[in-house]
């Protein structure tokens, strides 16, 4: 496995509205993001797909805030339509919104700042064509939209993982075909509170190797899990990398 800074790209600047949207067409409610509960809270966002893909969060005081980081069943297809919400018995919603476009948006990762603004990673793409780009968003207390930036190339790309920093920024792990060194790679984005990158990097060999989950570790560093098949004994073995804050080795 090794370490490479990919080519210089060019960024895609924040989007007016959001992607793959069209005046006039109905938008497919794809993403679901729910916001702050008064009372212990489970939800559960699940779709028509089979198996469900679910996104669960938990809160075990009254009051407080989403966990700083939450993931996803990643089984379900690519076409996947998430539209409904379960709350359990005594939990109250205080927002509820989507987020998407005419084509296929999904949603895999989300985080809470200490400001109470919460990040959503996934990525955004057409069925036409199964193409996808990494997007994140910003929301505020309320669930509006402060930004959002959407990140790739001419080849899959698809954020799976994310944390929140004390700065104010966020990193976000992205499983690339569009960069590194062989058929898929990660790709961790370093961005500030406005969601600009501050860095990039990607990780991994020539074949197939992908982030899965993201975390922050005690010292401030960050730690990468997924899977490889560069370095596997088998097909796919884990794969766990230990970085520092700036994503180095």
């Amino acid at each position: 496995m090794r370490e490479t800074e990919e080519p210089p790209v060019t960024e895609p600047s924040a989007r007016g509205g959001f992607p793959g949207h069209k005046t006039g067409m109905r938008p497919f409610v794809i993403g679901l993001v729910v916001g702050l509960f008064i009372s212990a809270t489970v939800w559960t966002a699940t779709t028509h797909a089979t198996p469900r893909a679910t996104i669960v969060a938990t809160s075990a005081l009254r009051g407080s805030a989403l966990p700083t980081s939450l993931h996803a069943d990643h089984k379900a297809p690519m076409d996947l339509l998430s539209d409904s919400l379960c709350l359990h018995a005594g939990a109250r919603c205080t927002w509820e919104r989507t987020f998407g476009g005419a084509f296929t948006d999904k949603a895999f990762a989300v985080a809470s700042a200490a400001d109470g603004r919460v990040f959503v990673a996934g990525d955004t793409g057409y069925l036409s064509t199964q193409q996808n780009d990494a997007w994140v968003l910003c929301l505020d207390r309320s669930g509006k939209v402060i930004w959002d930036r959407v990140f790739g190339g001419p080849k899959p790309d698809s954020a799976w993982g994310l944390v929140a920093r004390p700065d104010g920024g966020v990193v976000v792990s992205v499983a690339t075909s569009s960069y590194g060194a062989g058929s898929a790679d990660a790709w961790l984005l370093g961005l500030d509170q406005t969601g600009a990158v501050r860095w990039k990097r990607t990780y991994g060999g020539k074949y197939w190797d992908r982030p899965t989950g993201l975390a922050v570790t005690s010292d401030g560093g960050l730690l990468v899990v997924g899977y490889t098949t560069t370095q596997s004994a088998g097909y796919e073995d884990y794969w766990v990398l230990r970085l520092d804050s700036e994503g180095l080795l």
